[in-house]
């Protein structure tokens, strides 16, 4: 549903709104495994999982329909306002959201069931989790100026100034780095026997619900303390004590960006024919070109930060993960300058 409004003084509002709800959508299944109802792991004090047994050694994958509570929802608010025939401004908000029972990451039956979804309790339990791809807040805004001159205004000069401001930035996998706007928590592997990917973490709700063991010259004590230090900056984990991590609950920071389009163009005609030259410089992420602490992607230091050690059913953490975020080191982090020529006939 969409609303658009005319004001005074030459403003433009747009109102839009999108809900959408998935029924029964498709998910994958591994009819190898079952739960007989009454085998679990008991990882922590409040941490009981269930634990799976196989019909057989291969795994048999099947794509089924499951599951209701899978929905996409966004709201759009955009406002424009022309100054004069020089002079326009717009600005963009939009607030999204999107819960799913499967990433949908892959085409491959296999990989859906073994990477989509992390999950607790299994993913033949089809668990519900947000959508990795869905920027909870965006905003994006535009500052135009265009001038003509010269005999005839031939020449043109046209300057925008662009902000995109988005919840975005970098996590890696195990198999490269890849920008999201969500993340999971999970363990180091998978302890419910579902032949899948690392299970999601469990958050203690105290300092004093896990029990840790000695690692590398570090005591279980100082592991104890760094990793409860840990989660108190972190922002999603000190808001979840005593709960399992949802599946892309982690919401990235802030990402500020700033371009910058300049474009120059001659505007002439051949045998009563338009014809015009162009020359464009664009600037993107300006403000990196102004100081390189600025305009910069983070990157989650660590999706793992907990190590379950089944045999001695204990914790280790691993020290040197003080702080969730760094700054990415990538080119995508550093401004960039292109030109580019024109001829339009």
């Amino acid at each position: 549903m969409a609303v658009d409004f005319k004001l005074p003084h030459n403003f433009e509002i747009s109102i839009e709104g999108i809900y959408k709800k998935d029924y029964k959508p498709l998910v994958a299944d591994n009819k190898t495994i079952y739960y007989d109802g009454k085998k679990t792991i008991q990882l922590s004090k409040n941490d009981v999982r269930k634990v799976y047994d196989a019909y057989q050694k291969e795994n048999c994958f099947y794509l089924t329909n499951a599951g209701s509570g899978s929905y996409y929802t966004s709201i759009n608010l955009n406002v424009k306002k022309e100054f004069n025939k020089n002079f326009d401004a717009s600005v963009n908000f939009t607030y999204s959201n999107a819960k799913i029972i499967n990433d949908g990451s892959s085409t491959q039956l296999s990989a859906l069931y073994n990477f989509g979804a992390p999950s607790v309790n299994g993913v033949n339990e089809h668990e519900l989790g947000y959508a990795n791809y869905i920027s909870p807040y965006r905003v994006l805004a535009n500052v135009g100026y265009k001038f003509y001159y010269g005999k005839r205004e031939t020449w043109g000069t046209h300057i925008n100034l662009i902000y995109d401001g988005s919840q975005l930035g970098f996590f890696n996998d195990g198999s490269g780095f890849y920008m999201a706007s969500r993340y999971s928590y999970l363990l180091n592997d998978n302890f419910v026997n579902d032949r899948a990917s690392s299970n999601l973490m469990y958050i203690p709700a105290t300092k004093d619900e896990l029990t840790f063991i000695a690692n590398s010259n570090v005591s279980a004590e100082q592991q104890r303390e760094a990793f409860w230090n840990f989660v108190e900056q972190d922002s999603y984990l000190s808001k979840h004590k005593g709960e399992y991590a949802k599946r892309n609950g982690a919401v990235m920071p802030w990402h500020h960006q700033f371009d910058i389009h300049i474009n120059e163009e001659y505007n002439f005609s051949i045998k009563k024919r338009p014809q015009c030259f162009e020359f464009g410089l664009d600037i993107i992420n300006v403000t990196n070109l102004i100081c390189s602490k600025w305009g910069n992607y983070m990157v989650v230091n660590t999706t793992n930060p907990l190590s379950y050690h089944k045999d001695s059913n204990a914790y280790t953490f691993n020290t040197e993960n003080k702080k969730t975020f760094s700054k990415y080191e990538d080119l995508k982090s550093t401004y960039q300058i292109i030109f580019n020529l024109k001829y339009k006939f």
